[in-house]
């Protein structure tokens, strides 16, 4: 309830178009549920069916982080509602990753941890700035196998090389999971870029062209969120000292 209440006084606060949404799908309260599944590594997760039933599934015990991922599931929701849940592509994730953003902020007004809370935020981007290391990860794997050399240890060796070079996610992102992994990289570099650069009062038109296909994402937004990130975070100090976090908060 706390939680929930939290996400409805953000949205008061910075989005009544979407309030409303937010109190129809809050009176559904059976098909919002919270587990603390540490074998699960994931924050939440949103689940479709016809006629507007769904359920929301949040997995953690830090109710800032579980406010969070609820705000991200919450604009999935929102978005079957309004209808922006079909052929909207690499752009899928957008407004959710968008209202992280912003709820951080809010957060941070409202809570009197601070610190707390730009360490929820960072560990927020690392998250997706780790998406971006692990599919660079694939795409190098991928390329490497047109060395018949390698391919000839592979043949030898298969069984060590299969956790090592982690085929089972190769498999499967060539096979199932490109445009998802591919859209949460496109949609965390837009939201960021609409954060820093989009007036508030516009936000909502923004998102929608990108999810109906007027507006796509350019190299120059691409540099300006790489300028963003190495100005907000300073990944020298996070690799030499090894910045420890409270326990409340996931370590990057």
């Amino acid at each position: 309830d706390e939680i929930i209440k939290m996400c409805q006084n953000f949205y008061k606060k910075n989005n009544k178009e979407s309030l409303k949404y937010l109190k129809t799908i809050t009176m559904c309260s059976n098909r919002i549920h919270f587990i603390n599944n540490n074998t699960k590594k994931f924050y939440g997760r949103s689940y479709m069916f016809p006629d507007d039933e769904f359920y929301i599934l949040i997995n953690g015990d830090n109710y800032l982080q579980n406010a969070l991922t609820l705000i991200h599931e919450f604009k999935h929701v929102e978005g079957k509602f309004r209808g922006y849940d079909k052929n909207i592509g690499v752009y899928k994730e957008l407004p959710s990753i968008l209202y992280e953003f912003y709820m951080l902020d809010y957060l941070k007004f409202e809570h009197e941890d601070k610190y707390e809370i730009e360490v929820l935020k960072i560990n927020n981007i690392f998250k997706y700035i780790n998406m971006i290391h692990d599919l660079n990860k694939k795409i190098e794997t991928i390329k490497s196998l047109r060395d018949t050399n390698i391919l000839n240890n592979l043949y030898e060796n298969y069984d060590v090389y299969y956790d090592y070079l982690d085929f089972g996610g190769i498999f499967n992102f060539l096979n199932n999971g490109s445009i998802r992994e591919i859209g949460y990289i496109i949609s965390f570099v837009v939201a960021l870029d609409i954060y820093n650069n989009s007036n508030s009062s516009n936000i909502n038109n923004v998102i929608t062209c990108y999810l109906c296909g007027i507006y796509k994402m350019n190299p120059s937004v691409v540099n300006e969120v790489l300028n963003y990130l190495n100005n907000y975070i300073n990944f020298d100090e996070i690799n030499k000292n090894k910045i420890k976090f409270k326990k409340s908060v996931d370590k990057i």
